[in-house]
């Protein structure tokens, strides 16, 4: 018995089943840090990262991948009419599409922003930029990676209004 807890330990290091670093805890360490920085009342638009920031973050997302082209300023000046600050949550490699679809189109759709966070995870690829689409510049904070991933398992914020 103890044989085969050894073998099964030692099978799961080999095929990654416990990762060093972030991993896909990465997406619950973005979605709270974009809770942490942004307002209760923010609405952040995204696209891979729309369901974490929801479920662990606690802000209200709405799917920009989804959205109309030519409804990007419509959808910012909806929600600041309403109290609503409007974020933008993306992936470097997001970029090109998002600015694809909406550059030329809308004000904000180059971005021509300074990202309001960067956020690249620990041993993980690309890099989280979160821009404040009310705000053109300033700094850009860059929080540290988590190396250790503590509690293992997030828990998830309380649900957005709306």
């Amino acid at each position: 018995l103890l044989g085969m807890g050894a073998f099964g330990l030692r099978e799961g290091a080999a095929r990654h089943v416990f990762p060093d670093g972030e991993g896909e805890a990465r997406y619950a360490s973005i979605a709270t840090l974009v809770g942490a920085y942004t307002e209760p009342n923010a609405v952040v638009l995204a696209s891979m990262h729309a369901g974490p920031i929801r479920y662990y973050g606690g802000r209200a997302t709405l799917r920009f991948d989804v959205l109309d082209e030519g409804w990007l300023d419509r959808a910012v000046d909806w929600f600041v009419a309403r109290g609503r600050h409007p974020y933008l949550a993306i992936e470097d490699w997001e970029v090109r599409s998002f600015t694809t679809r909406f550059g030329g189109r809308s004000r904000v759709g180059d971005l021509r922003l300074a990202p309001t966070l960067a956020y690249r995870g620990y041993r993980t690829s690309g890099t989280f930029y979160l821009y404040d689409l009310l705000r053109a510049d300033g700094p850009t904070l860059e929080p540290p990676p988590q190396r250790v991933i503590r509690p293992r398992a997030t828990r998830p914020a309380p649900i957005p209004s709306l």
